[in-house]
């Protein structure tokens, strides 16, 4: 609704221009043409073509009067008068310094004729109109569209009001309606270009804050030539002449201010995007007014008349209303640089073959065929040479321009076919990821790349040390977005999608700035993230057509890696199958020998215990006794140690539960462990309860051997000392006791394995101590876990039930 009463604004604006361009056509119909074409200069009318011998006229006469009237006040005639459409009878031109009366002479003018002559007129006017059309429709919010179609309105009315000259219309009416028209929409134009220029790019608004200047583009020009004119002529008709010179007064001003401004805010922008958006304009202001400047406006305002037809000047002029519309749209932002390299390289083969054909195939002509007339066979081979050679050139030129002016790589064929080899021989995850990322980022030069993966499993990230938050990407917008429809994304481009702004402004925070979806045979298996160029430049299309190539192939190459990885998996699961199936033949043994071995040990080792508490009693020399006490009894106790843990595997005893206070008793125990001759003095023990905790119902002997079992392990991982905290805490329903210590820690490829029977990472033991434990706290009801800790080492912790039979 808002674009469709937009539009309807513009085309009510839009029926002066063409009302006027109506009006003047009609005039020229029913009154003629005197054969020859005028311009506006501040002493008169320049005749500037001579279309039909109908009046005694040359190029370059000045007309001064028309009907006795001076110019002066022939351009206030819609206010001094005469106010007549009548065709004047005489006009009075200065040839020479002579001042020369003539009869004037109108012949018809045909329809044919009079659209010749405003074809041109039409078409800028509708292109102006077109460009401001599809501005107001279609450009994204916050941009100063409304200032920009403002402008094109009021040089479209500028334009049809320059008919006049063309049509040679000199009427006094015409003449006077066109001077007034041209100067107000002029100063309207100007002043809308001002304003825009202030506010755009919305990112440098120097308007945003401060509004009082606004009416100072639009009355200032007025008010400056009012008072000047006033000045030098007082209220005589030469005022009007004086508004005449006045009117472009301003116009270098504002085109070297607009072009410093546009300058300076591409060297203060920080986003590419927004730079990229000026880019353009600020090449079409060389195109639009280097010929206006200085073909046109110094030479008119110093010599008195132009260099060049005003018509050039308007067809030059309309590349910079195309660029500024372009801009708006924020369209192919991305190619700007290519956009202008091609412009320029058409540009230079355009000045080249017009020399090459004016110069040098004049010479050959004359070489060859004296002052004969054989231009219409030159011509042709001269065309035939452009359509052969024209495109070929246009494209070295234009990578000439790329690689000088813009630095941008020549050619990327040679990369991408590099990395489609290494991508098609990458087999192992790890091997695709470093080439996906590291040689990825050195080879297109970019500040980093990464790689996400998605499987069943989840997000992989790599490289490892790659950091992009805690979120959760499986579940978020981006991924949908990637997966359904969107080839690629920037971050710094969310769109009106607020769910996916968070996202992208995370990855943007890690060094970001395009990513692309690899999209495998049904579902999306991955995202590349690429950073920045490192040259400063923002991705061009070309950037991104490469990228797209490339992340196709690597969807690809990253389904193959997943496949052979998924197949890697299933043979280390068999592996491990058998080897559990292995592993339980070796237990159901084990568990017959611990039998056998029990029985057999038992009574010796009390014999032995006993033979040795008799021997210490005796009149042994004291160094032998004590020799052979001391081994004696290490060895008891590493016998019966063994015998324990095996028996507790064997044949484990169920839990006599009964109430234990953790307050009292864990303290005890650990200071009984403390006295033992098996803790390291190195080691400190601390001991941390959290609040008031409740009574467990638990076997006493068994939580005290899963404590003893833990503080071993602690302190055999910190053989040269260190700390063992221990930290309990009362729940609803249960107790959370965590045991740590600040040792190496487990590695990752055995987390997994710690509570099987048998396993050891040491050289001397059974690998039964954690075993004994996880059976005992299961028995209780409980659970019980080992992991890395956050700081270092590894943390056990253990959750038991109050009440593990459930009654209260």
């Amino acid at each position: 609704m808002v674009n469709l009463l937009t539009g309807m604004r513009g085309m009510a604006f839009s029926l002066l221009p063409l009302s006027l361009l109506l009006l003047f056509s009609c005039l020229a119909l029913v009154s003629g043409s005197p054969g020859f074409r005028v311009d506006k200069v501040p002493e008169g009318l320049l005749v500037s073509q001579v279309t039909r011998p109908l009046n005694p006229v040359r190029k370059g006469d000045l007309i001064v009067a028309v009907d006795g009237i001076p110019y002066d006040r022939l351009l206030a005639a819609l206010v001094t008068g005469p106010r007549g459409l009548q065709p004047p009878a005489t006009i009075t031109l200065l040839r020479g310094g002579e001042r020369i009366r003539l009869g004037l002479r109108l012949a018809p003018l045909p329809p044919a004729a009079c659209l010749a002559i405003a074809w041109p007129h039409l078409l800028l006017i509708t292109v102006f109109l077109f460009l401001a059309g599809i501005a107001l429709l279609r450009a994204p919010p916050g941009q100063p569209v409304h200032l920009f179609a403002l402008m094109l309105f009021g040089f479209a009315t500028s334009i049809a009001s320059t008919l006049v000259s063309h049509f040679s219309l000199l009427q006094p009416v015409a003449v006077s309606l066109s001077f007034f028209v041209l100067m107000v929409s002029n100063w309207i134009a100007f002043g809308a270009w001002a304003h825009f220029i202030c506010r755009f790019p919305p990112e440098r608004d120097l308007l945003r804050t401060r509004r009082w200047p606004v009416p100072l583009f639009y009355l200032l020009p007025l008010v400056l030539s009012v008072t000047v004119g006033l000045y030098e002529a007082g209220p005589s008709p030469a005022f009007w002449g004086w508004m005449q010179r006045l009117r472009n007064l301003f116009v270098p001003l504002i085109i070297v201010g607009a072009f410093g401004k546009h300058l300076l805010d591409y060297l203060r922008l920080s986003s590419s995007l927004a730079r990229n958006q000026l880019k353009l304009p600020l090449a079409a202001y060389w195109l639009s007014f280097g010929p206006y400047l200085f073909l046109y406006l110094l030479p008119n305002l110093v010599v008195g008349h132009p260099f060049i037809p005003f018509r050039w000047v308007l067809i030059s002029g309309l590349a910079l209303p195309m660029a500024y519309m372009v801009a708006l749209l924020r369209y192919r932002l991305l190619g700007v640089d290519r956009l202008i390299s091609r412009v320029l390289a058409h540009i230079i083969l355009v000045i080249a073959l017009t020399l090459l054909y004016s110069v040098f195939l004049v010479e050959i002509k004359r070489w060859f065929w004296g002052r004969e007339v054989v231009s219409e066979e030159l011509f042709l081979l001269f065309l035939i040479l452009v359509a052969l050679l024209f495109n070929p050139l246009a494209r070295r030129v234009q990578a000439v321009i790329d690689r000088v002016v813009f630095h941008h790589r020549s050619d990327d064929s040679y990369l991408l076919a590099g990395f489609s080899r290494k991508m098609a021989s990458s087999l192992h995850m790890e091997q695709l990821a470093r080439v996906l990322t590291e040689e990825l980022a050195d080879g297109f030069r970019l500040s980093r790349a990464a790689l996400l993966t998605i499987d069943e499993n989840g997000c992989r990230l790599y490289p490892g040390d790659a950091a992009m938050g805690e979120r959760a990407w499986e579940k978020g917008r981006l991924l949908h977005r990637l997966g359904h429809g969107d080839p690629c994304l920037f971050t710094l481009a969310a769109g009106d999608d607020p769910e996916l702004q968070p996202e992208l402004a995370e990855i943007r925070r890690a060094g970001y700035s395009l990513v692309l979806g690899l999209r495998g045979s049904a579902q999306l298996v991955g995202v590349l993230l690429l950073g920045a160029r490192r040259d400063g430049h923002l991705f061009s299309d070309q950037d991104l057509r490469t990228f797209s190539t490339l992340a196709n192939q690597a969807a690809i190459a990253l389904e193959n890696a997943m496949r052979y990885e998924s197949l890697e998996a299933s043979k280390r699961d068999m592996q491990e199958l058998f080897a559990k199936v292995v592993q339980s033949e070796k237990l159901a043994a084990l568990g017959e020998m611990t039998a056998v071995l029990a029985h057999e040990l038992k009574n010796p080792l009390a014999i032995i215990r006993s033979s040795a508490q008799y021997l210490a009693g005796g009149d042994r020399p004291a160094p032998v006794r004590e020799e052979m006490l001391g081994y004696i009894i290490e060895e008891v106790d590493d016998l019966n140690r063994v015998v324990s843990n095996l028996l507790g595997l064997a044949r484990f005893r169920p839990p006599l539960f009964g109430p234990v206070d953790l307050e009292r008793e864990l303290p005890a125990l650990v200071d009984r462990w403390l006295r033992s001759e098996g803790h390291n003095p190195a080691v400190t023990i601390r001991v941390t309860l959290d609040g008031a905790i409740p009574t467990l119902y638990a076997d006493g002997k068994q939580l005290e051997q899963v404590f003893h079992n833990l503080l071993a392990n602690g302190e055999e991982a910190m053989p040269d000392g260190g700390a063992i905290e221990i930290r309990v805490r009362g729940r609803a329903r249960d107790v959370e006791i965590t045991i740590r210590d600040h040792g190496p820690g487990i590695s990752g490829r055995d987390l997994d394995k710690v509570f099987r029977k048998f396993f050891t990472t040491r050289e001397e033991g059974l690998g039964l101590g954690l075993p004994v434990c996880r059976q005992i706290v299961r028995a209780h009801n409980g659970e019980i876990s080992l992991d890395n800790a956050a700081g270092g080492g590894a943390v056990v912790t253990l959750r038991l039930p109050c009440h593990p039979l459930g009654h209260a």
